[in-house]
């Protein structure tokens, strides 16, 4: 972030921000899903006071404007079903198909997610920060994904972390890709 503030790219007040001044491990809950069979748990790694947790923020704070641009983007369940309605000359026979991806977040490939925010950051016609500073800086958050749990340390060594901020956005350009 230093180097974001010498070159101009950020101004001091962001630069103090985003620096966690007295950061403390992640640390791994489970949020059980209440709507399914077995009732099994959701990882959750809570980026609370974690070192890399406002700059997560400031990443999603670029990439929230993107989605919406993206051919493939779907805000929720009304906003599929007007797409739906739209669709026009959809070929007799047609099966029209949704999908749930199990683990979604930790199974986002991270070289993937990090070309797919590339290819939708390289279309923003506002580029205050340059593409490469902004994945540079989701490399850092992907890869420095460090947890507690049950006493222990871990590293996570896939995909990315639901808890950090900008999981939706990786997500959401990765999409386009599928």
């Amino acid at each position: 972030m230093d180097g974001l503030l010498l070159d101009g790219f950020i101004h001091e007040k962001t630069h103090d921000y985003v620096i966690v001044k007295e950061p403390r491990p992640s640390c791994l809950y489970i949020n059980p899903k209440i709507h399914k069979q077995g009732n099994p748990g959701r990882p959750i790694v809570s980026a609370n006071d974690r070192p890399t947790e406002r700059i997560s923020e400031f990443v999603d704070h670029h990439l929230n404007p993107e989605a919406p641009k993206l051919p493939s983007y779907i805000k929720d369940t009304t906003h599929f079903l007007t797409k739906l309605n739209s669709l026009k000359d959809i070929p007799t026979g047609a099966i029209i198909v949704a999908l749930d991806v199990a683990s979604l977040y930790t199974n986002i490939p991270r070289k993937d997610g990090i070309q797919a925010c590339r290819d939708a950051l390289d279309q923003r016609t506002e580029k205050l920060i340059t593409t490469e500073r902004l994945c540079d800086m989701i490399r850092m958050i992907l890869t420095m994904s460090t947890f507690e749990f049950n006493g222990e340390f871990f590293v996570q060594k896939h995909g990315t972390a639901m808890g950090t901020k900008m999981a939706p956005g990786i997500r959401e350009p990765l999409h386009g890709k599928v």
